[in-house]
């Protein structure tokens, strides 16, 4: 520091010096007048003035410097509190959506974009809270004005897709969502979910499948990857009934046929390829796809199915000897073993009924289900002493309801099995209150998808 003063001072010498030995040596020409517009100076007082104006123009300079960085200061930090405002405002504006109190949260994130209208997370979040209150078109203006701040901001796009979708224009979210995709294709995993749900919903299939493989390649985490293959086996098993609502059997036959071999936990493939064997006439095929169906999935649903056909068709005998291989075969064998004692209760073979609910009551504890059937066998044998004693039982524990079919998922209930639950979207998942009277550990499910979520309503 100090060899950098003295190298300052000796520059400043070094000036001094030449400019006396200039004037010196210079004197009589500075003794010249000098003529400015005709008027005559001094050349000495010119060299003055032009010291002096440049000294002050140094010094406006610098006060201006000076007087620009104050300012600066000043409007920074009164940008910086109106930041910090503004933030307090958009807080309470996120509390009160937290608390479904959307006008609330409404007039906050007002007053926070009043204070900071750059602010991106305000801007979104207003036009989300218009949304939830059905002002859809404000909501997209916000949504617009978000993206003008920053025309690639992720969460903006997804919010104007969100907006369509609310507003039912499904063309215009997937163009945002596709925008998505162009713009950010190493990111846009739930653009891509959000797209294949709506081409499930549009019963566009083999788009949604086309999706459904780009999700497959995009998928990283472990977990993600084994949800989103779920999807593959609904779109597939979708395609093949769409094929067979066509009348088109065998290629539907191939289709589910390979399904099944895939996915051989998914019941839903069991009883279509049932289906469509019976339209082809083949139907020792479809006794055997629900024969596997049970076997594979240890679901009641395709042996109640089996048992009605062969009723219609008149052969119970039938049904009665595929109810004993099936109970041969199977591992949890008292489901397959009470829908023959109910059959042949049915039939009138009563003691072979009794002896069958008796061997099961022996193994577990009382049901519902089996004290009906028993007080129903001891009615019809009119020993209405024991039959008094079955339903009294019966009522003790419960109202029998072993046709009643529940959604595992949401709770659902319907008088018959079917294979997707219109409540909340999945498939595969009813299952008969006779299958949870008997405690038994089903097989593990192949995961089901989502045919309708809050993207695709």
């Amino acid at each position: 520091m100090r060899l950098k003063t003295a190298l300052n001072y000796a520059l400043l010498l070094l000036i001094v010096i030449i400019i006396v030995r200039a004037v010196e040596e210079n004197i009589e020409i500075l003794k010249r007048d000098f003529f400015v517009f005709g008027i005559p100076f001094k050349l000495s007082t010119a060299l003055v003035f032009s010291l002096l104006f440049g000294f002050l123009s140094f010094i406006v300079i610098a006060i201006g410097l000076g007087l620009n960085r104050f300012l600066s200061y000043w409007f920074m930090k009164f940008r910086e509190r109106a930041n910090k405002e503004s933030e307090t405002r958009y807080l309470k504006g996120m509390d009160a959506i937290l608390g479904a109190r959307p006008l609330e949260a409404i007039k906050h994130f007002k007053e926070a974009i009043a204070l900071n209208p750059h602010s991106l997370p305000a801007l979104i979040k207003i036009g989300d809270a218009l949304r939830e209150t059905g002002k859809i078109d404000e909501a997209i203006e916000w949504h617009k004005k978000a993206l003008l701040e920053n025309p690639k901001h992720l969460q903006a796009l997804y919010a104007m897709a969100e907006d369509f979708l609310k507003k039912g224009n499904v063309d215009e979210a997937k163009r945002w969502l596709e925008e998505i995709i162009s713009i950010q294709p190493k990111r846009a995993l739930y653009a891509l979910r959000l797209l294949r749900n709506i081409y499930i919903k549009e019963t566009n299939l083999h788009k949604a499948k086309e999706i459904q493989e780009k999700i497959l390649k995009a998928s990283v985490l472990e977990e993600e990857i084994k949800e989103d293959e779920s999807y593959t086996v609904s779109i597939d098993y979708e395609i093949y009934s769409y094929l067979l609502s066509q009348n088109k059997i065998d290629e539907a036959i191939l289709g589910l046929e390979s399904l099944k071999r895939r996915y051989p936990y998914f019941l839903p493939t069991y009883l279509k390829l049932a289906e469509a064997h019976l339209l082809s006439g083949d139907e020792s095929g479809a006794i055997s796809n629900y024969r596997e169906a049970f076997l594979n999935c240890d679901s009641i649903a395709p042996l109640l199915i089996m048992e009605k056909l062969l009723l219609e068709k008149g052969e119970p005998e039938l049904c009665i000897k595929e109810y004993e291989e099936i109970t041969d075969e199977a591992k949890n064998k008292v489901l397959p073993k009470f829908l023959l004692g109910r059959l042949l209760s049915k039939q009138g073979f009563y003691q072979k009924a009794e002896a069958i609910f008796s061997e099961i009551e022996s193994q577990y504890s009382p049901t519902p289900s089996l004290e009906y059937h028993l007080a129903k066998i001891n009615e019809r044998r009119e020993e209405y002493l024991r039959a008094c004693s079955n339903f009294n039982e019966m009522w003790r524990l419960m109202k029998p309801s072993e046709f009643l079919f529940i959604c595992d998922v949401c709770g659902k209930e319907e008088n018959f099995w079917k294979d997707f639950c219109e409540k909340c979207g999945k498939w595969g998942t009813f299952v008969a209150t006779i299958e949870k009277e008997f405690k038994f550990e089903p097989p593990p499910q192949e995961p089901v998808y989502y045919r309708k979520s809050a993207w695709t309503e």
